[in-house]
């Protein structure tokens, strides 16, 4: 309606077809898990389309969708997408591992560094919790402010902010991670991948990091750093500037070792979309 909806509602993707479903840029299994939000007033909302990491260039292909459900009488609306032509995803430079030659080596020359010192003296958090509460959990450990008792990912799940706002399979989005350090005595600013391009991603990163309390979470998704697949949050700890690579310190440790990841590919994993939120992922700048 022109005035909006009078309360936040979310309506499933079903993708109905299309003329280039083989070898296309697009994964219909990933399309159909997204959801389309709307918030109070709202009136119109993006409909997320994630595409392969991976994708090869495509021709524009056309892509039929039905937003809300098939049911009788439900809300609904068929929408034709048309998806210009691609070129291939640029293919993202190997990680170096902090324990490498070429890696301590970088860690030698790297500035700043302080948070990495920080953060790599901390424990593991061995609670099995979602990945972006234990980054944020090894971020407020690190930071050591006065009165502010240890956390881990299980106690950071009991908050306010994921209790409202996890999503239905377990994870948090960007957004609610800010909201999550809201809760904490410490300043946090939570910026999207689409909000900035490669030169202020390295600059707001390392202003961050060369203060005595700043550290940088990046919520960025692993297809673009050449690490696996889906989202992946974990703290940035330093940066070579001879490399242009800022350490990535994965606080689940036995999943991702500290390595070194080029800034441009970390800044295009932030730039993706993540399917559950509609919105693009990015980083959280943080004076713990």
């Amino acid at each position: 309606s022109g005035s909006g909806l009078d309360t936040a509602q979310e309506f499933p993707l079903a993708v109905l077809g299309g003329d280039a479903d083989v070898g296309s840029d697009y994964s219909r299994r990933e399309v159909q898990k997204a959801v389309v939000r709307f918030a109070p007033g709202q009136s119109a909302a993006l409909v997320p389309i994630p595409l392969l990491a991976t994708r090869a260039p495509q021709p524009a292909e056309r892509l039929r969708l039905r937003v809300g459900s098939a049911a009788p009488e439900a809300p609904a609306a068929l929408v034709t997408l048309l998806l210009g032509t691609t070129a291939p995803a640029p293919t993202p430079a190997p990680a170096v591992t902090l324990a490498s030659t070429a890696g301590r080596r970088m860690f030698i020359e790297a500035t700043p560094k302080r948070a990495a010192l920080a953060l790599l003296s901390q424990p593991t958090d061995r609670t099995g919790s979602d990945q972006g509460l234990r980054t944020l959990a090894l971020v407020l450990n690190a930071g050591q402010r006065p009165a502010l008792e240890p956390q881990d990912g299980a106690s950071l799940a009991a908050t306010r902010p994921v209790a409202e706002g996890a999503f239905a399979g377990g994870g948090v989005s960007l957004a609610v991670m800010g909201r999550v350090l809201g809760e904490f005595p410490v300043e946090a600013r939570v910026v999207h991948g689409a909000a900035m391009t490669l030169a202020q991603f390295r600059r707001q990163a390392l202003a961050t990091l060369g203060r005595r309390d700043g550290f940088v979470i990046a919520d960025y998704d692993l297809g673009a750093t050449g690490q696996g697949l889906g989202g992946h949050a974990a703290a940035l700890g330093a940066y070579d500037r001879r490399s242009d690579r800022f350490l990535v310190i994965d606080p689940s440790g036995s999943v991702h070792r500290p390595q070194w990841v080029k800034a441009r590919d970390l800044w295009q994993g932030m730039r993706a979309v993540d399917p559950r939120s509609g919105t693009t992922r990015g980083m959280i700048l943080v004076r713990a």
